[in-house]
């Protein structure tokens, strides 16, 4: 009788809630839609909670003016970004929709497709994302290396960030292993063929693809670090121009942020004020730290000012990495 009466509260719920279209009642029943899945047995209604959600999406709103309750198109975007994020229930119907709209939208509406994937993506989980991984990736990275804005630029990454971090969750999964890797690959294949010239725009864009990757799992890291750093050390040359050395060496300094953003540094340590970070592997870095420090000593020993700074800010970032350096290297 209890689970009867939950149901009827569900159902009853979207009835009272549908068509909504006032911003300060929209806020309450977007709230309110997370504190029914959170407390309510909601299986039976999935796909009517879902679809009263995602209506809305994206949404848009203009205040009008000297609006006395100060609500912006923001409060009620990440209200219902925080909706279609709250249950895993949601993944089946959500992902294939949200990629639609990835393909397909613009502006301001891209960029909260891609907020909404990237704060959907841990509760979906890899299951889920795996299937529509690749055509992620493909928007995302041309979101980077066509970026209209440096906003849209950091919004892509950060996406590529989260949506990595959670395939490689399930890489631990027997039966997606495989399909998971082979996704985090398609990311970072591109990424390889646009290093081989280090002085374009794209191979520059390309280093910050691999800093989001290498940014957000140990395995994604160590994929990155053991792919691009024989290459970018075989692509080294001294006698080559400034410009395309110090572009080599700053694609490198992307990869250290990512291992500094992953496995910690001493400067967080400093701000957070405490000894001992959270992460307590070890860089994959490790093994190229002869190879690394050797391109940013020449990288030192040039007479091009800007090519002398790059390397300083690579060593810099060698000594800050916790667990990097010992005592006697540093």
């Amino acid at each position: 009788m209890r689970k009867q009466t939950r149901f009827d509260f569900v159902r009853g719920f979207i009835a009272l809630i549908d068509g909504e279209k006032d911003p300060r009642n929209l806020l309450i029943a977007f709230e309110l839609v997370q504190d029914v899945i959170a407390k309510f047995d909601i299986s039976s209604h999935i796909e009517d909670l879902f679809d009263f959600v995602f209506c809305y999406f994206p949404i848009t709103f203009k205040p009008p003016p000297n609006d006395p309750y100060h609500i912006t198109t923001e409060d009620l975007k990440n209200s219902l970004r925080q909706c279609l994020a709250s249950t895993p229930y949601f993944a089946n119907f959500a992902t294939p929709l949200l990629i639609d709209k990835l393909l397909t939208s613009t502006g301001s509406a891209k960029k909260d497709t891609m907020e909404t994937i990237g704060l959907c993506a841990p509760a979906y989980g890899a299951h889920a994302l795996l299937p529509y991984a690749q055509s992620i990736f493909d928007v995302l990275a041309k979101e980077v290396y066509n970026a209209s804005s440096v906003t849209m630029e950091n919004t892509a990454l950060e996406t590529i960030h989260s949506v990595v971090a959670t395939l490689a969750s399930g890489i631990c999964v027997a039966d997606i292993r495989v399909p998971v890797e082979k996704a985090i690959r398609s990311l970072l294949d591109p990424c390889i063929t646009q290093l081989k010239h280090p002085e374009s725009k794209n191979a520059k864009s390309a280093g910050y693809i691999l800093r989001a990757a290498a940014s957000a799992a140990d395995p994604a890291c160590a994929c990155v670090v053991h792919t691009i750093v024989p290459m970018l050390t075989g692509l080294l040359n001294d006698n080559d121009s400034p410009v395309r050395r110090k572009a080599i060496v700053d694609i490198f300094i992307e990869i250290l942020k990512g291992n500094n953003t992953l496995y910690g540094s001493l400067d967080q340590q400093l701000v957070q004020n405490t000894s001992k970070m959270d992460h307590d592997s070890v860089s994959p870095l490790a093994a190229y730290k002869q190879e690394i420090l050797m391109a940013f000593m020449s990288a030192l020993s040039s007479e091009d000012e800007h090519l002398r700074f790059s390397g300083i800010k690579g060593i810099r970032l060698m000594v800050v990495i916790r667990r990097f350096l010992l005592p006697d290297e540093v």
